[in-house]
């Protein structure tokens, strides 16, 4: 959870760096720590849900496998920050402010 709240901290400091909307960045990154948490969970249990079923798995394996689970939803999810705080902390594109129109066609006159 701590890792959550910096990731939601350093994503609001490198949006009001780069001059895009802070609260955004900051819940944006708190919700993809515990997005990538819970579907890392949510994957991990239907695997093994399959493999006891379908291949006669211990029943127990989710407590055996519960650190290498959460060690796992950890990477993961800082992983995911990270990378979505590289990409945050690259200045927007500057487009080029329009030129002035061309000049009206001339036409000639006998």
């Amino acid at each position: 959870m701590i890792l959550s709240i910096l990731f939601a901290y350093f994503g609001y400091k490198k949006a009001s760096e780069t001059g895009r909307n802070k609260i955004l960045w900051a819940v944006a990154l708190f919700v993809i720590y515990v997005g990538v948490q819970l579907v890392t969970g949510l994957l991990f249990g239907i695997v093994l849900g399959v493999g006891v079923e379908l291949w006669g798995w211990s029943a127990d394996a989710l407590t055996v496998y519960y650190w290498p689970l959460n060690i796992l939803g950890v990477l993961l999810s800082v992983g995911a920050c990270s990378l979505v705080l590289f990409l945050l902390g690259r200045k927007p594109a500057i487009e080029p402010s329009a030129t002035a129109p061309p000049p009206p066609p001339t036409f000639e006159t006998e």
